[in-house]
């Protein structure tokens, strides 16, 4: 609440510039809601800010030498970054945007630097904008337009002042003032609110970013590794949006798998996959490996589901629910003709180019799933493509073949499947404790710890089951999602999740999941968790009906 006698006290030419201030912190706030900026500038704007304001008269004009060659610097660091390709040039030009409004915060002098400072944190809007156009830029915008407002008509009214008369500038300002200023602010952002909505918008693909660089994303990730030190944190941001894209009786979305990659050779400390993206193919209807065609054509339940994967969380990847993927296609497109869908000789489906913003597709996916009576008696007959999948790690630990061997012998390849599944989630405790490194993680896993996360499962189940001659792999993604009141189901960063395919002739690769269901997805409960949710739900209503 606004201290209305200290207000009251407050010069024309002090409440100015703290409007001033105010406007340009709105506008760093707006133009680092996407997190793409660099730390040491993310850093320095709110230092050189405080120290404006506190100490911005007597710095006033001061090194102005050294600040023009800080620019100059930057400028050419930015351009030499932005020629190699390691800096997108929107986040250079936005970077660069910040680093101008840091010197003028410094040379506030006359009329002439005031309003150049506002006209300088309009620019880092307009590149917040450009950077990020999620929900907290929009919260930051209306705040930037309520205090622009203040500031710019409290310059003029001060520098006004100021040439009319010598008299003292106090007693000038009043709350009912600012009031007006904010009503006055609202009201133009009603007005262009309604201009916004009434004219018909449209998407040019040329002009969407492409992330310089993608980030490392749980459940996303390229390689698996077993050692590690500390504890799993459980992480609540929401990573993926689901939706049915039809009402489908019976549909439960929430505890099912997402599929992201697979992994099939092992590295001696973990997992990476076969897949290289020189070989990727254009998706084609039906993905390999696949059933047999009279099975398929008789029990075919092919189900669409909307996903969004939320800006910074798909690095490429089109995850895919528990089923057979038939197709995918993204409805809102990017701009280009080049074919968008790839799949990898894994099976993992791949996008390119990458976005920067939130991605939707849809996904059609055949949910015919085998039962073990309709995958028994199919034999050992597999295909070469498979060969890899059978793959045993050198010096294999001889206690892990005799579990092998005790677990799998004499039974179907389905029932050996069960059988290891099924011993590991009751024999073995889940932890998201890392035990560190290990020359044999699984060897430990099974036979010192005896706990572990849900890659330890996996990549045992892979292990017992390639040493009985049974080609598995093993595969990330999420498992389990929260319902939400906007009709979406979230998929948090929390719910990463390593489970296990299973290759059966004429059936392609099924699922298995030793992990304790105990230990799979994430945990909900708490007020941080439900905070970020709501958060969110917010986000996601603002992307429908303001960005689109």
């Amino acid at each position: 609440m606004i201290d209305v006698l200290r207000l009251r006290r407050l010069s024309l030419a002090s409440a100015q510039q703290w409007a001033s201030s105010l406007a340009a912190a709105c506008a760093f706030c707006a133009v680092a809601a996407g997190g793409e900026l660099a730390l040491p500038i993310a850093i320095a704007f709110p230092l050189a800010l405080g120290f404006s304001v506190a100490f911005g008269d007597r710095v006033a004009g001061k090194y102005q030498w050294a600040w023009t060659a800080a620019l100059v610097l930057a400028v050419v660091i930015e351009l030499v970054l932005v020629v190699l390709g390691r800096e997108d040039p929107v986040l250079a030009a936005a970077q660069f945007s910040v680093l101008l409004c840091m010197h003028r915060l410094w040379h506030r002098r006359n009329e002439r630097d005031e309003y150049l400072l506002l006209l300088l944190s309009l620019l880092m809007v307009c590149a917040g904008a450009a950077l990020s156009a999620e929900l907290l830029f929009g919260v930051s915008f209306v705040a930037y337009a309520i205090c622009a407002t203040w500031a710019l008509a409290l310059t003029h009214l001060r520098f006004e002042v100021e040439r009319r008369s010598e008299a003292p500038r106090r007693n000038v300002l009043a709350p009912s003032l600012l009031a007006r200023l904010a009503a006055l602010a609202v009201l133009g952002l009603a007005g262009t609110t309604l201009l916004f909505v009434g004219f018909p918008r449209m998407a040019f693909g040329g002009l969407r970013r492409h992330p310089a660089a993608s980030r490392a994303v749980a459940g996303l990730s390229d390689q698996i590794t077993l050692s590690g030190h500390g504890t799993i944190a459980d992480d609540p941001r929401v990573v993926l949006r689901v939706q049915a894209a039809k009402d489908e009786d019976g549909m439960k979305l929430v505890g099912m798998h997402w599929r992201a990659r697979s992994f099939d050779v092992w590295t001696g400390n973990g997992w990476r996959s076969r897949s290289d993206l020189g070989r990727r193919r254009v998706l084609s209807e039906a993905p390999p490996m696949r059933r047999d065609p009279d099975w398929r054509a008789k029990r075919a339940d092919v189900q669409s589901f909307e996903v969004e994967a939320v800006a910074g969380f798909s690095d490429g990847v089109i995850l895919t629910p528990e089923g057979w993927p038939v197709s995918a296609f993204f409805p809102h497109g990017f701009g280009g003709r080049a074919p968008r869908v790839f799949r990898t000789p894994s099976g993992d489906f791949l996008y390119t180019p990458l976005q920067a913003s939130d991605v939707r597709y849809v996904v059609n996916v055949d949910r015919t799933m085998a039962n073990h009576a309709e995958l028994r008696g199919r034999g050992r007959d597999y295909p070469p493509e498979v060969a890899v999948d059978l793959v045993v790690p050198p010096n294999l630990d001889p206690r892990v073949q005799a579990l092998s061997s005790r677990l799998t012998a004499r039974k179907d390849p389905v029932d050996a499947a069960a059988s290891v599944e099924t011993w590991l989630s009751n024999a073995l405790a889940y932890s998201r404790d890392l035990s560190g490194e290990s020359q044999d993680p699984i060897g430990n896993f099974l036979f010192r710890t005896k706990k572990g996360h849900c890659e330890l499962f996996s990549s045992a189940m892979v292990i017992l089951l390639r040493a009985a001659g049974i080609p598995a792999r093993n595969v990330t993604g999420y498992y389990g999602g929260t319902e939400t009141d906007s009709g979406y189901v979230a998929i948090r960063a929390g719910d990463a999740h390593s489970w296990v395919e299973v290759y059966f002739p004429g059936a392609g690769f099924v699922p298995f999941d030793p992990t304790p269901s105990a230990g799979r997805g994430a945990r909900t409960e708490g007020l941080w968790p439900r905070a970020v949710l709501a958060w969110d739900s917010l986000a996601q209503r603002w992307s429908r009906f303001v960005i689109d």
